[in-house]
């Protein structure tokens, strides 16, 4: 894969913080991707729903390294890519990964994600206050006016990627604000 042989030469020579998500299932990968890769942090998914002793070990062996990604369709967890859904509600789902020491979680309103609607502010609000876990909020950015929105929801943080690659976020402008 391309990904792992670009990923070492990210992290080691921008001298930026990296994190990775998407396929982590077993111990191994997971540590590739933090010690060998030197990821910032690695967002496991489907592997916390469906194997909730490795996502345990994979917090007590890397603790804030390892975050939780949530992805959501009507409030409720969606996995396998956002191919199935799950019956867990996100935020009862977002307790649990708390109860076995998640810090933080990647809340993703699925339907929202590339769409450039703007951010579920209020699902990321009521994550944020249900749970007092760091959210970082990602899904339907479309403007630095949405940087600006999310942000009263109180979450840690968000992640925007298609409005950067088409120019309606400003970066550098949502970096000021910081």
């Amino acid at each position: 894969m391309q990904r792992k042989a670009e990923s070492p030469k990210i992290t080691r020579s921008s001298g930026l913080k990296v994190d990775t998500g998407g396929g982590i299932r077993n111990m191994d990968t997971l540590a590739k991707w933090i010690e060998e890769y030197g990821v910032s942090r690695a967002v496991l998914g489907t592997a916390t729903v469906k194997d909730p002793e490795f996502t345990r070990k994979a917090i007590e062996r890397f603790g804030d390294k390892v975050a939780i990604g949530i992805d959501a369709h009507d409030g409720f967890v969606s996995v396998d890519g956002w191919t199935a859904d799950s019956e867990l509600k996100a935020v009862d789902f977002a307790l649990k990964c708390k109860e076995i020491g998640a810090t933080t979680v990647v809340f993703t309103d699925i339907a929202r994600d590339g769409m450039l609607t703007g951010p579920a502010v209020a699902q990321t609000k009521e994550m944020v206050e249900a749970t007092g876990l760091d959210v970082i909020a990602s899904g339907g950015i479309g403007s630095n006016e949405d940087v600006e929105l999310i942000k009263t929801s109180g979450c840690a943080g968000v992640i925007i990627g298609k409005a950067i690659y088409e120019g309606k976020v400003d970066l550098a402008k949502c970096l000021q604000n910081v």
